[in-house]
């Protein structure tokens, strides 16, 4: 199976939603929107942790 083009329809509709409310949307909404569709079609989370944050700000780790 291959990643596809665009965006799943289904993901597609939540955004919509979400872009709908009166109050802005932010980053943290539309992570938790992806992240519940991910869970939702069983992609199982990465054994590792992901950057957070573009690694040439500072010579902080990122994880």
């Amino acid at each position: 199976m291959t990643w596809p083009a665009s965006i799943p329809y289904d993901l597609r509709r939540a955004w919509e939603r979400l872009e709908g409310r009166r109050a802005p949307t932010t980053d943290a909404d539309r992570w938790t929107e992806v992240r519940d569709w991910l869970i939702s079609h069983g992609v199982e989370p990465p054994d590792h942790p992901l950057p957070t944050r573009d690694p040439d700000e500072d010579d902080r780790p990122i994880y």
